[in-house]
Formats: C-alpha cells, structure tokens, sequence
C-alpha cells in the first residue's frame, strides 16, 4: 500500500519503455512527403540531428524558403509530385519510414522560420483590420508550435 505523499514504485517493464533520443532512428532511411514545408523541414532537420542515416525530403517545390537549409544539412531534395506513382516509388526506394506531411494549403503551426502566419497577422493587426482573442471558444483555428508535433511525429 502506498501512502499519501510516497513515490509510487515503477514496475520494471515501465522502465524498459523509455527510449534514447535517437532510438528507431539511427542508422535507418527516413522519406518525408511535403518536406520542404515548414514543418516537413522541422521534422527532416531533426532526422538528421538525431542520426538517421539519410533523410528524403519529397516535396511538388522545387525551392522553398528551407531547400538551402535542407541540403546543407545533409538531407535529399527531390521534386516530385506524390499523385505521380513513379515519384512516390523513387522516393521510397529503400526508405524505412514514412512521414505523410504533403498538404494543400498551410497548417497553422509556427516556430522559428515561419513566415506565413505570424508576419501576415502583426501587418493585419497593425492596420486595425484584425482582433483575435487567444482561447476564446469562437476560435475557429488552432495554433501549434511547431515542436510539438515534430515531437509527436517521432513518438509514433
């Protein structure tokens, strides 16, 4: 029985679940669709920051704010459209796992970088053409930073 105030004891299996940062990604081949997005590069930067052995990024952008980023860090560019099989196919060769992050339009995540969301708002809020209220229940949007849902990617 355990008192009020006392630390539970772990049982040893609850142990064994906590993985190295690096854990599943070392040494493997990760294919990322919409990489060169915003948050498609978050997640290829932090790939690489944590040892995979090659990242690819798959994205319709030839360019993008990120691509310099992207390959000076060591991760694959290719330009490709994921409705065309064969781009998909080529991506994919020897890819060990999958992030599906291509998407019409933009998300409504932020972080160092973006330069979509933030800047639009401050000049529409500036010229009084723009009231928000973070929290209030009429929000039709949600906002998330961007490392949490990197995070969320690499957990699963």
């Amino acid at each position: 029985r355990v008192l009020p105030g006392e630390p539970k004891a772990q049982k040893p299996e609850a142990q064994k679940m906590q993985l190295s940062e690096s854990e599943g990604i070392e040494g493997n081949t990760f294919m990322v669709t919409g990489g060169a997005g915003f948050v498609g590069t978050v997640l290829c930067l932090e790939l690489m920051r944590r040892g995979a052995d090659e990242v690819r990024s798959l994205d319709l952008r030839k360019d993008s704010p990120w691509i310099t980023t992207l390959r000076r860090n060591g991760v694959v560019c290719i330009a490709g459209d994921i409705s065309r099989n064969e781009d998909v196919e080529k991506a994919l060769r020897g890819a060990d796992c999958v992030f599906h992050l291509a998407s019409y339009g933009m998300s409504a995540i932020y972080g160092p970088g973006e330069e979509r969301h933030l800047p639009r708002i401050f000049r529409l809020a500036q010229m009084g053409l723009l009231t928000f209220t973070i929290g209030e229940p009429r929000v039709k949007n949600d906002w998330v930073y961007a490392d949490n849902p990197i995070h969320a990617l690499l957990l699963a």
